[in-house]
């Protein structure tokens, strides 16, 4: 196939790496990814490209090689490699002068029998080949989101392409994947978190996949759950709101087993070793989703949606059942900045007995449908 004339996008791309002016309010990663499809041929989700910006993921080989593919001038008929990128940054160290002062890269590292180097090293690269200035503006751009991601399964290397990545709180590669033909995202409720404010635990959960996201002045965020009924101790499925790269300060929402009943819950970690709920204790009739009678009679869930409404620090929650309307449940302010991603999640949270002698529920499969970040009043 001839290689295709470099566009519009292209060109922005190069220039908000190059120092030249541009637009500030432009989707500079919507930008990148159309010129990757244009010139190499293949597709890259833009929040992936963004990830990979902020040295949030550890991108996948064969991503690695488009990447180094555009950056080269590359095209489907011509491809580089990762190593092909490594050489020819090295020939320009090794060829430029003092008066350039180029960031040195780091000394590399071998993994899985290749020549690699981390993504933060991979940044530090691209910049010191492209110019920095422009890098900023390729990161200030705050327009809200408007993302509608049905999940088909948990191939861990096809949603990390579509913009997903695992948050860097408890990574377990094992325990992934285990339910490939869900239909779904599968995920497990290991053992994980603490369900109390208690500064005695320090809170972690397996894998979480997360996205980054811009909320705006004004967002809404839908979670749907399919097929799971909770039934033992604090068996739950939750999302994330991170407000940083760290997992601390969050916010999470989710549906859980509380001790006799099925209910919606929120909690508020600040701190390390803390969370808060979210909902007072006289509010159980509201947020309750199963009854004990239920319970005992073995009712199922078809399906529990979780909704947020976020407008100008004001957290407006709400949950829809089955075929039922949406519930609204609380509306309270609370002083955090905008959230930056989400992080989806099942797990079992501990009771209130002393750590490491505590009862663990059995671990069974959560399944998520799809994620929903729209602007407010965007149908």
């Amino acid at each position: 196939m001839p290689k295709k004339k470099r566009s519009g996008a292209t060109e922005a791309w190069k220039k908000a790496f190059g120092n030249e002016q541009i637009n500030p309010a432009g989707r500079y990663c919507k930008k990148i990814s159309q010129a990757i499809e244009e010139e190499v041929g293949e597709v890259l989700h833009k929040d992936t490209i963004r990830n990979f910006l902020r040295g949030n993921n550890d991108p996948q080989p064969r991503i690695r090689d488009i990447y180094a593919t555009f950056v080269l001038e590359g095209n489907e008929e011509r491809p580089c490699t990762y190593n092909d990128f490594i050489l020819h940054i090295k020939e320009e160290d090794s060829t430029a002068g003092e008066e350039k002062k180029r960031p040195r890269l780091p000394v590399l590292t071998r993994m899985a029998g290749c020549r690699t180097m981390s993504v933060a090293a991979l940044i530090i690269a691209i910049i010191a080949i492209l110019g920095t200035a422009g890098f900023s503006f390729l990161l200030s751009g705050s327009e809200p989101s408007s993302i509608s991601y049905r999940f088909t399964h948990s191939n861990l290397e096809q949603l990390e392409a579509d913009g997903w990545f695992l948050f860097p709180d408890s990574i377990d590669y094992d325990l992934w994947g285990r339910y490939p033909n869900s239909g779904y995202l599968t995920m497990e409720t290991f053992p994980g978190d603490s369900y109390l404010d208690n500064r005695e635990y320090k809170p972690w959960v397996i894998n979480i996949l997360a996205r980054a996201f811009e909320c705006g002045d004004c967002c809404e965020i839908e979670v749907k759950v399919t097929g799971f009924t909770p039934w033992q101790r604090y068996q739950q499925a939750d999302f994330f709101l991170f407000y940083e790269d760290e997992a601390v300060p969050s916010f999470r929402m989710g549906y859980g087993f509380a001790g006799s009943v099925v209910a919606t819950d929120a909690f508020i970690r600040d701190d390390i070793y803390s969370n808060r709920s979210f909902f007072p204790p006289h509010y159980i009739g509201r947020t309750r989703i199963l009854s004990g009678r239920d319970i005992d009679a073995k009712v199922s869930l078809d399906s529990v949606v979780l909704k947020i409404r976020i407008q100008d620090g004001q957290y407006f929650l709400l949950h829809k059942v089955n075929d039922g309307g949406f519930i609204p449940l609380r509306s309270q302010s609370l002083d955090f900045p905008p959230p930056r991603y989400i992080g989806l999640a099942a797990f079992q949270g501990r009771p209130e007995i002393p750590y490491p002698v505590y009862p663990q529920a059995d671990t069974i499969p959560a399944h998520f449908e799809y994620v929903r970040i729209r602007p407010c009043g965007e149908e």
